[in-house]
């Protein structure tokens, strides 16, 4: 693996806090339609969305310098960031609630949380030469790119979110509150393997700039989810109950038989995912449109079919399925481009 680039000729950049693109300065827009999503998500106050509101600004900044770091490969100072958020939202969740918040104390730790990640993955514009205008070329190479980034994390957010939010709509709310806590277990999953699409990307990308063989660190990849989520989903399947009381309590026991099909179809996409981001990184591009393809066709087949929390489950393992053998089959297939990452 090639080293970052030498950082002695770099300068501290200014304060961008009197930037019009700041996350403080866009707060206010993004807590516009609070009370339309508290209308369609029948909660009982719309105080929650305005809180997610109030963070999202600095979710999307700490994106940018997130991938700005990955891209180095500073993985120290991304991993710090990953730990500031956990933390924060950890410590200030438990203890909202025990103050008598409730939900509006679990949300309310959302948004110092994205200020957190925000305020040390910043640094990653520490020391870089001031921003130029880029060229016609350079233009068009990222405004090509950026589609396809923008197709895969839309998928993402259509495959990770959809489900819980359509049951959340459909289903009854005792239902669609145990729902949520099965939904919330395929998380711990589906980002127990993060780390490896972190690292994945940035390795991948130099190779392929540099001419040199990286196939065999797609399987790599995958060799080692698998092994990861195998391991998880046996422990779900042989011991559900024990989990459930471990994470949430006897009163949500009617969730153990689906933890491990849930899990299932997180490694589905777990493995999926693995695919798109290796062929992003070595620049091909075709996979992100299957990925957000497949999201919608969850949220279609789940808005018209959603009879039970074990149907809404099984429509998703086999959407993740199908999307899965076609990424391998599409990987397989296409002929990779010698350098078509865009490259600052």
């Amino acid at each position: 693996m090639t080293e970052p680039l030498a950082r002695k000729d770099r300068r501290p950049t200014d304060d961008r806090s009197s930037d019009p693109r700041h996350p403080a300065n866009h707060v206010p827009a993004c807590t516009l339609g609070s009370l339309l999503l508290q209308r369609f998500f029948q909660t009982a106050s719309p105080m929650p969305f305005v809180l997610l509101g109030i963070g999202m600004p600095f979710f999307f900044g700490q994106g940018v310098d997130r991938g700005v770091l990955q891209g180095e490969t500073r993985f120290g100072l991304l991993a710090l960031s990953y730990q500031a958020e956990m933390w924060v939202r950890l410590l200030a969740g438990l203890t909202l609630v025990a103050i008598g918040f409730q939900v509006n104390g679990a949300v309310a730790a959302i948004p110092p949380s994205f200020l957190a990640t925000w305020l040390v993955a910043r640094r990653a514009g520490v020391g870089l030469p001031p921003a130029g205008i880029p060229g016609p070329a350079q233009r068009a190479a990222m405004a090509a790119f950026a589609g396809p980034v923008i197709a895969s994390l839309s998928a993402q957010i259509l495959v990770n979110n959809s489900d819980a939010l359509i049951v959340k709509n459909f289903f009854p709310g005792p239902e669609a509150d145990h729902y949520a806590a099965l939904a919330l277990t395929g998380r711990i999953v589906f980002f127990a393997t993060w780390s490896v699409v972190a690292v994945l990307f940035p390795i991948v990308a130099q190779r392929q700039a540099m001419g040199e063989p990286h196939r065999h660190l797609l399987w790599s990849a995958i060799g080692l989810v698998l092994s990861v989520f195998a391991a998880i989903v046996v422990v779900l399947l042989v011991a559900p109950t024990f989990v459930v009381d471990l994470l949430f309590g006897p009163e949500y026991r009617q969730i153990a038989p689906l933890l491990w099909l849930y899990g299932l179809a997180t490694t589905l996409y777990a493995i999926a995912n693995i695919v798109v981001t290796d062929e992003l990184s070595a620049g091909v591009t075709g996979g992100s449109w299957i990925a957000l393809g497949a999201g919608i066709i969850q949220v279609g087949a789940l808005w018209l079919v959603h009879g039970s929390r074990l149907q809404v489950v099984l429509i998703q393992i086999g959407v993740m399925g199908g999307l899965m053998a076609a990424l391998l089959l599409w990987s397989a297939l296409v002929t990779r481009p010698e350098a078509t990452i865009c490259q600052a």
